[in-house]
Order: C-alpha cells, then structure tokens, then sequence
C-alpha cells in the first residue's frame, strides 16, 4: 500500500463519495446551509446509481424536496474554463426548460451550486422565465451561486473563521498539514473518515482517476475553447443560449419564440436547426 497518500475532497469520484456516505452527506448538508441558508437535510439523492461502481461515480449530484417544489443541482469544478461555466448554466435552463415546456409546478424552484476549487469573483446570479405567448411571467424562479473555494482559503489565512469559510477552506485544502490546521471540532468525524479512505485501496484509486481525469478535462477543455464550441454560432455566444434553442427547435416551437427567448439570431438559429 502506497504511503503518504492525501485525498482532495475536491477530486470528483471522491467528493460524490463523500455524498453517499452519512457521515460525508452531513457534512455537507451544514456547508450548504451555510451557503444558502436551505436546511437540505429532508431533500433526496435523486441519482441513486451514483453508488454504482459501473457508473465509477460521475453522475451529478441531484437533491429534490417535492414537499418545497424545489430541486438542487450542485457542480463540482476543479478547474477554470469559460466553457465549464457555460455548460453548467446550459444544464440548470435544460431542467428549468423541461418543466417551462411540460408547464408543471412540480419543481419550480431550480438551484444550481457551483463549488470552484479555484479563485473569482463570487456572485449569485437570479434567472427568470417568461411565457412569451401567453405576454406574462412564468411562476419560476432558478439561483446560481458561485462559489470560489480558493477564496475562502485565502480569507482564512488572513485570519476569518466564520463557520462557512472554515468550511469551504477545509474543501480546498492542499494537505494534510494544512487539513489539520484548518479542521474545527464539528469536522472531527469527517477527517477520520477521509485518513480511513487514505489507506484504503478502493478510494485511493478513486482519487487516481480523478487526478488522471482533472489532467485531460483541462486539455479538452483548452482545445474546444480554442476552436470554438458550436461552428458557425458568433464567438463568445452563451452555450446555454444554444442548448436552449436546440431544445426548443426538437419541439418545435416557432422561431419568433426561439429567439425571443433566446436572443440568438434568425440566421444563427437556421444553422442550428440545420445542424439536427
């Protein structure tokens, strides 16, 4: 068995992990109280094959509460890319889509948390719909929140210990030594969990794929951003923009309506729809 291994919360395999565990779930089930003020603890995992090991743990993690009308997305990002954003927003309009288009109010409330293992300004962004035929706003709200974990390490440094950015910071953290220094009583449980995982063959391989998938993510990511996403759509047009739109044309709605909604172009839509 390999010796020294520290595993990032970060990695994407492990911090899905983290998640199906009890003691990982709550955990997390404060740090996101503490992000948006949501007791989550009632919401359900809805993709259960998460704990599949044929899926190798990349599905997303998904809460709902039908009780609260309300459904939680929450990303996690190792690296920073204007396309990873983007598809990240395409993702939450795509579910709040399908619930504009099926006009149900079962989930009428969309969340979506961005945890960024890397710096930027942190702001919360507020979407609403509304339904351009009938000329009145749809009762449908979807949040965004960014969240820069690297931010939050570096106001710990500088002396901040709220409970939310001793939080984030412990997410972010780089080492063992630097795990230990950040860890308050409430994470006691957490970080035996993670030294027990840390001599344990099956999550220390989990957090090799993360690490070899972090590497290519960052090379793709580097390529399409290079070449553009879409051909033919202008440069720097929102992906979520044309995830909208291609949604919209497979039900096939009018164009007038498509653009309205979406702001692309007559001619950028007939490139899409040519596309299909």
């Amino acid at each position: 068995m390999r010796k020294n291994i520290f595993i990032k919360m970060t990695g994407d395999r492990i911090f899905k992990s983290l998640w199906q565990n009890k003691i990982g779930r709550e955990w997390f089930n404060e740090l996101i109280y503490e992000i948006t003020n949501i007791d989550i603890s009632s919401y359900i995992l809805k993709d259960k094959e998460i704990n599949n090991k044929n899926k190798n743990l990349v599905m997303d993690i998904i809460l709902m509460n039908k009780n609260e009308n309300t459904i939680i997305n929450i990303e996690m990002n190792n690296y920073l890319s204007n396309y990873l954003e983007n598809k990240n927003h395409a993702y939450l309009n795509k579910i709040s889509y399908e619930s504009y288009v099926h006009n149900t109010k079962e989930f009428n409330k969309i969340i979506q948390i961005n945890i960024n293992d890397y710096k930027r300004k942190e702001e919360d962004i507020i979407y609403k719909y509304r339904d351009f035929e009938k000329r009145k706003e749809y009762e449908h709200s979807e949040t965004i929140y960014n969240i820069y974990v690297e931010n939050y390490r570096d106001l710990w440094k500088k002396g901040k210990r709220d409970r939310k950015t001793m939080m984030l910071a412990l997410l972010g953290s780089k080492s063992k030594k630097e795990r230990n220094e950040i860890k308050g009583k409430e994470d006691e449980e957490l970080m035996e969990l993670l030294e027990l995982w840390e001599t344990d063959g099956f999550h220390i391989g989990l957090y090799d794929k993360d690490k070899e998938e972090e590497r290519m993510k960052k090379a793709i990511a580097v390529e399409w951003e290079n070449k553009g996403i879409e051909q033919g759509i202008l440069k720097g047009t929102n992906l979520e923009k044309i995830e909208i739109a291609k949604n919209m044309l497979k039900r096939g709605m009018r164009r007038e309506i498509i653009e309205e909604i979406t702001g692309l172009s007559k001619e950028e839509i007939k490139l899409l729809k040519n596309k299909k």
